[in-house]
């Protein structure tokens, strides 16, 4: 029981690292949209996108629509290979990103235009896709190190409770036996006796039957 309970234990262990690992070394793009920033007649908005995964990320596209003109769109790192062209809605860009590395952050600004000066831009989403040689990219940071994390610790602690118990009631057979052998001393005395009578007639028969 004790070791079938064990390897139970272990498979679910095993199992629960095998999906983490290769989770973690997958490219896992992530990205988030920051709040408006007003300067006269321009809104700025900015969009972090950050490559958790342990491999590269690569291709990154994705489109953004706003309710006015995008003016233009720029990259926090020159060093990345960032591209945007704009279709025929002057509202819709489309940007590509060559590559991210693990843990590699972008932050890409849009400038929009207002017509109206002191007008206020919906606080709504505006990307409305955005995917990469490998996947769909998402919004929030990845749960599985938490998964990975809680996992484990829910492994071992109920393999420590486990065997606890066992051992527990392990002992506490024993103690069940010994409390029993003294409650029924003679008992125990009589099947002891009939059994060396039982060997001893044994004996006795294979003596004489040399």
């Amino acid at each position: 029981m004790f070791a079938i309970v064990l390897v139970i234990i272990g498979a679910v262990a095993t199992g629960v690292i095998n999906i983490a690992v290769r989770e973690y070394y997958q490219p896992d793009v992530r990205y988030e949209e920051s709040t408006w920033y007003y300067s006269g007649a321009t809104a700025i908005v900015s969009l972090r996108i950050k490559n958790y995964g342990a491999a590269d990320a690569e291709n990154i596209k994705f489109t953004a629509t706003f309710a006015e003109t995008v003016r233009n769109a720029s990259v926090s790192d020159p060093t990345i290979g960032f591209h945007d062209e704009n279709p025929k809605d002057p509202r819709t860009i489309t940007c590509r990103i060559d590559r991210l590395v693990p843990k590699q952050t972008a932050i890409v600004y849009f400038d929009i235009s207002l017509p109206v000066l002191g007008r206020l831009m919906k606080d709504e989403p505006f990307v409305k896709s955005m995917i990469y040689n490998g996947g769909r990219a998402k919004t929030g940071e990845p749960l599985w190190p938490r998964l990975l994390a809680y996992g484990l610790s829910y492994t071992i602690t109920t393999a420590v409770a486990v065997c606890g118990l066992l051992f527990l009631l392990r002992c506490q057979r024993r103690s069940w036996i010994e409390q029993f052998q003294q409650s029924f001393p003679d008992l125990f005395a009589q099947r002891f006796t009939q059994e060396l009578e039982k060997r001893g007639i044994e004996f006795h028969r294979q003596r004489q039957g040399e």
